[in-house]
């Protein structure tokens, strides 16, 4: 019998390429088993509103903490060798006094039925933000006390309600939805930008008007303004500031030129792609409720970030973790696995929902590659 350990590792654990987190693994070829435990201090921070933390509320945190992080990440997948061991990953999440991978810090007072009372139109992560904050090499998650619930239990029952005062409106809506996406699919969607500016020129500025022109009759059936995003892209010769730019200078015209209000037209990073992507794309985005429609939980999409999965509806353009998406890429390149695409926002657990898929167990591979020196093990689903 072999017993591998991060242990063994310089570091004394495994640290992902993304620069995103670490934690331990122990696999043992002949039970098979490898377990990933990801080992944090808690910080249960004080009161937000009228609630403060008992030892109860901390008890049943945890429950669903680790049942979350049960029904996501354990069980979707196999990890195979060419030596024919075939093993199923646990990961669990230990809290610990010493030791620790990472601190993280909880604030009490956001549970359902409480969670009514601040959300309205407002989403839950807007309020009470959660992340895996990195600096300096320490590593703190943040969770508040609803991040363990699912979306559906915190935000259908008011987002529903709010965003839609009768079925007719929902529907006129999904009307506005379709006729600008279709009209966002002739080609004028795509604002072309000259090498290495993000210059708003005659031509471009004509191109953005054709492109939303359809506003008044499409974007404002049902008294619902459907909400527009601008994505800026970059060659990989260029500047790493330009797709940013262009998105923002596209948003802003859209903004001034399209009857449409600042909160309903958003400007984000889209990177660099294949030499000649050099344009700003503008596609109208669904109603917000879809959010109520998946079993997102905040709490399991941080855990993500413990096992050093980048978000994938967002980059970190000038964080000290920017080229995380680089290089989750190029694991999963390496490992003959394909990522959903960023930024965008999808079903995928590292964006707005909850699918899991085979490429959000690469660092976990890569991890039980490393402790057994073999290479050959691949990834299979069960």
């Amino acid at each position: 019998m072999t017993v591998f350990t991060t242990d063994t590792l310089p570091a004394g654990h495994y640290a992902p390429p993304t620069g995103l987190s670490r934690f331990s693994g122990v696999y043992n070829d002949v039970t098979n088993t490898f377990t990933v435990t990801v080992r944090g201090t808690m910080n249960w921070a004080g009161q937000m509103g009228t609630l403060a933390w008992t030892g109860t509320r901390r008890n049943e945190f945890m429950r669903l903490f680790q049942q979350g992080i049960d029904q996501v990440w354990n069980g979707r997948f196999r990890l195979e060798n060419t030596s024919g061991h075939v093993v199923r990953p646990t990961v669990q999440f230990v809290p610990v006094l010493n030791n620790a991978h990472m601190s993280v810090r909880v604030q009490a007072g956001v549970f359902a039925p409480e969670i009514a009372e601040h959300i309205n139109t407002a989403s839950h992560m807007k309020l009470y933000p959660a992340g895996l904050e990195v600096a300096n090499g320490d590593l703190e998650l943040r969770l508040d006390e609803g991040t363990v619930l699912p979306y559906s239990e915190l935000i259908a029952p008011v987002t529903t309600e709010n965003l839609n005062d009768h079925a007719s409106q929902a529907e006129a809506y999904a009307t506005s939805h379709a006729n600008a996406t279709a009209s966002l699919r002739s080609g004028k969607a795509h604002i072309e930008f000259t090498n290495g500016s993000s210059a708003m020129t005659d031509a471009i500025r004509t191109s953005v008007r054709e492109t939303i022109r359809y506003a008044r009759d499409n974007l404002l059936q049902g008294r619902k303004r459907v909400p527009l995003e601008v994505t800026g892209y970059r060659n990989s010769s260029e500047a790493r500031n330009l797709s940013l730019e262009r998105a923002n200078n596209v948003a802003a015209y859209v903004r001034s030129h399209g009857a449409f209000e600042a909160a309903h037209v958003t400007a984000i990073d889209g990177g660099d792609r294949y030499w000649g992507h050099r344009y700003a794309k503008i596609r109208a985005l669904p109603l917000p409720r879809v959010l109520a429609q998946v079993d997102y939980r905040a709490a399991i999409h941080e855990f993500g970030h413990c096992l050093g999965l980048p978000d994938e509806y967002r980059l970190y353009p000038g964080m000290s973790v920017e080229d995380a998406h680089d290089e989750f890429a190029d694991l999963c390149r390496d490992n003959r696995l394909t990522h959903p695409p960023f930024p965008e926002k999808h079903d995928s657990i590292m964006s707005c929902g909850s699918k899991v898929s085979r490429c959000h167990y690469v660092t976990i591979l890569d991890c039980l590659k490393t402790i057994t020196n073999d290479q050959s093990w691949v990834i299979l689903n069960t």
